[in-house]
């Protein structure tokens, strides 16, 4: 139970990584709120608490927070950004704007998002672990530009946020998980009709973070 008494909010926590630190959070006694874009009844039915949001949407995050400080939950501990979308497979010259600008907004904006509404909580309370997600794999990954530069933008995101907010006792972190064997992975490798590389183990990425969410 190394997160009892905690508050967590999982972004992308209906499937793949998002999904399986959510259940690990909840075996540690935190109480978590799944935030995805559509709600999963097995999920569901596990006992953390379910709310729908487009996170690249400020109001509907906005609105997520307004529902859990009404439950009566004042304090954030931990937020964990694992939403994200690889976009469609095309090279850069061939690329559809719209398609490419959808997975900035997913995975950059939404990651933006969640921190600016988590962090005014946090630095309130001089205390919170935030953690977010790079990309899969090392280097170029042809055919997903937009996926690629989203995760590295992610990086660096990360690291003036945690500058920004030394001073207030909040980590914040960004894990690299490799290729791990999720449904964003195998649509990854289903559009590009390229040979996958051997995968990782997704309870490797939910130790880390389990890791990095609980007090030092």
């Amino acid at each position: 139970m190394m997160l009892e008494g905690k508050t967590a909010i999982i972004t992308g926590a209906s499937r793949g990584i998002g999904r399986a630190i959510a259940e690990r959070f909840l075996r540690e006694g935190a109480e978590v709120f799944g935030i995805a874009r559509h709600i999963v009844v097995e999920a569901q039915e596990m006992g953390f608490h379910y709310i729908t949001c487009d996170v690249s949407n400020e109001s509907e995050v906005k609105s997520i927070f307004d529902h859990i400080i009404n439950r009566g939950n004042k304090k954030i501990d931990i937020l964990v950004n694992a939403a994200g979308i690889a976009g469609v497979y095309a090279p850069v010259s061939k690329s559809n704007f719209s398609d490419w600008k959808r997975v900035f907004e997913v995975n950059v904006f939404g990651t933006y998002l969640m921190m600016k509404h988590t962090l005014p909580r946090m630095c309130e309370n001089q205390t919170g672990k935030i953690i977010n997600f790079s990309g899969g794999g090392d280097g170029p990954l042809e055919g997903f530009s937009a996926y690629s530069a989203s995760k590295a933008a992610i990086v660096r995101l990360t690291e003036t946020a945690a500058e920004e907010t030394r001073s207030f006792g909040i980590d914040i972190n960004v894990i690299a998980p490799g290729p791990v064997k999720t449904k964003l992975f195998e649509d990854m490798f289903l559009q590009s009709k390229k040979t996958p590389p051997a995968t990782i183990d997704i309870q490797k990425a939910v130790e880390l973070a389990l890791f990095l969410a609980c007090e030092k």
